[in-house]
């Protein structure tokens, strides 16, 4: 709720700002857009936008949460501000078909970022058991990712 206020005295000092959203909080994201509070806003997929998809991703079973999510995707595809969206594309949660989904998903998006993972620091220990995407893989899958957005970039080579 304080976001707003923090971003304001942040851009009174004369300084860009980047944010970094999951977009479940669209109203707030909302004010910081219309205010002018932001030049570029990067926003996490976890998943396809679905509900299955995005439980098993996130763990949160909330379909409220999800729509919150898509509201996001919609409010910045349309603001007019610089933006990304991105996954962090982890083998035993993405498969080919779930990351063209996303990039279906977002339409004509400006910047999609595919984002690898990495298994060396991670919060649940059975992540670490998981071997990241070859690049090789992950350069096949942005090129298909073309015929849904204008720019796709991997991450994390």
């Amino acid at each position: 709720e304080d976001l707003p206020e923090f971003l304001e005295k942040i851009r009174n000092l004369g300084m860009e700002i980047k944010l970094d959203t999951n977009g479940t909080f669209p109203k707030i994201l909302q004010r910081v857009i219309d205010r002018g509070l932001v030049n570029y806003v990067a926003m996490d997929i976890k998943a396809p936008l679905n509900f299955n998809a995005y439980e098993k991703s996130t763990r949160i079973k909330s379909k409220e949460l999800l729509e919150r999510v898509r509201e996001s995707v919609d409010l910045i595809i349309h603001s007019g501000v610089d933006y990304e969206f991105r996954t962090t594309v982890v083998p035993n949660l993405h498969s080919e078909e779930d990351i063209l989904e996303i990039a279906r998903e977002i339409g004509r998006a400006k910047k999609y970022a595919l984002q690898n993972f990495s298994n060396r620091e991670t919060m649940d220990p059975e992540f670490q058991k998981i071997s990241p995407y070859k690049i090789e893989e992950l350069e096949k899958i942005r090129e298909l990712c073309f015929q849904y957005v204008q720019c796709c970039v991997v991450r994390g080579k």
